[in-house]
C-alpha cells in the first residue's frame, strides 16, 4: 500500500505556463501617438520596446545595419523617423561610434496635449537646409498633427458642420453693425481644425482637393472669423470658381451678396423709423424741416 498522502481538499494548486513579457507599451501611445507617428514610426517604436532590456535599464543595443536588414527599411526612412521618435519624447538615442551599436533608451511617453505638440510644431515648422526627403517628411508630420484628434471623436459630425447645414435650411436675421453685415455665427466660431476640414472637403484647386497648408495659410492671413464669414456667404455668390472668389472675397473684403435668387432680406431697421447714416450707424429719422 502506498504511503502517498492525499491532498487536503482546501489546498489548489496553479500552474501557470505562460510567459509574461517584462515590456508592454502604453496605452496611450496607440491611443494617441500612433496617427501622429505614422506607420514607420510606429513599427520602429515597436521593435524598440519589444527588444528593451530590463536589466539594462530598457535599453538595447542596436545597429543601423540591423535595423535596415531586419526592417527593409532604408537608412533615411530609419534616420528621419528615430528623430520623430526622439522628437516626441518616446525614446533617446545615445550614438555609437559611425551609426554602430547605438544605444535606444525607452522613457516614459507622454500625452498628447496642446503643451506637448506646441515645441514639436515649432521644430517641424523652422526653416533649416535640408533636402526634400526631410522637407516632405516634415510636412507629412505637420499634416497629420494639423489633423490629429482624439480617437474618441473620430467618426463625430462637427459642430461647424452641423451649424453650416442648419444655417442652409433655417434662415436667420442678420443685424447690421456700421454698415457691415458679420456672419451670424460669428458668436460661435469655429476652430482651425474644423475650419481647415470643411474647406479641404468642399473646395477644390483646380482638380484638386485644396490641401490643408493652402487652407491653413488663408485663416493665418485673413483669420477664423473672416474666412469663416466669407465661407458662409459663399453659396449666394454667382460663381464657377468658389476657391478664386473665396480668395478675391478675402482680399477686397466683400460685403455679404444678395441670395441668388431670393429678395433681399429685409433688415431689422428698415421699418420706416430708422435709417443709416454716412457713418453707416442705424439711427432714428430726423424729423422733415417745418
Amino acid at each position: 500500500m502506498s504511503n502517498r498522502k492525499q491532498p487536503k481538499p482546501d489546498v489548489l494548486t496553479v500552474i501557470d505556463e505562460v510567459e509574461h513579457d517584462h515590456y508592454r507599451i502604453k496605452n496611450w501611445v496607440a491611443r494617441e501617438w500612433s496617427p501622429i507617428l505614422g506607420p514607420h514610426a510606429m513599427h520602429l517604436y515597436n521593435i524598440y520596446c519589444a527588444s528593451a532590456n530590463r536589466e539594462r535599464g530598457n535599453k538595447w543595443f542596436f545597429s543601423l545595419r540591423t535595423i535596415q536588414e531586419f526592417t527593409f527599411f532604408d537608412t533615411h526612412t530609419i534616420n528621419m523617423n528615430n528623430w520623430l521618435l526622439e522628437l516626441c519624447g518616446l525614446i533617446r538615442i545615445n550614438s555609437g561610434k559611425d551609426g554602430y551599436a547605438n544605444e535606444y533608451i525607452i522613457v516614459t511617453p507622454p500625452h498628447v496635449t496642446p503643451e506637448t505638440l506646441k515645441p514639436i510644431v515649432a521644430t517641424l515648422k523652422a526653416e533649416t537646409e535640408v533636402g526634400k526627403k526631410w522637407q516632405a517628411f516634415k510636412a507629412n508630420v505637420l499634416e497629420r498633427i494639423m489633423k490629429w484628434k482624439p480617437l474618441h471623436e473620430c467618426g463625430k459630425t462637427s459642430q461647424f458642420k452641423k451649424g453650416m447645414n442648419e444655417a442652409k435650411t433655417q434662415p436667420q436675421a442678420i443685424p447690421v453693425t456700421n454698415g457691415h453685415a458679420p456672419h451670424a455665427e460669428s458668436a460661435d466660431l469655429p476652430s482651425q481644425a474644423e475650419l481647415v476640414a470643411y474647406m479641404t472637403e468642399t473646395l477644390k484647386d483646380g482638380q484638386k482637393p485644396l490641401s490643408e497648408a493652402a487652407a491653413m495659410k488663408m485663416i493665418e492671413q485673413y483669420g477664423v472669423e473672416a474666412v469663416d464669414r466669407q465661407l458662409y456667404w459663399l453659396e449666394n455668390r454667382e460663381t464657377d470658381n468658389p476657391l478664386r472668389t473665396l480668395r478675391a472675397a478675402l482680399k477686397d473684403n466683400w460685403n455679404e451678396p444678395k441670395p441668388v435668387g431670393k429678395p433681399e432680406p429685409k433688415a431689422f431697421w428698415d421699418d420706416g423709423l430708422h435709417e443709416v447714416g454716412e457713418n453707416g450707424l442705424v439711427r432714428l429719422k430726423q424729423p422733415a424741416a417745418q
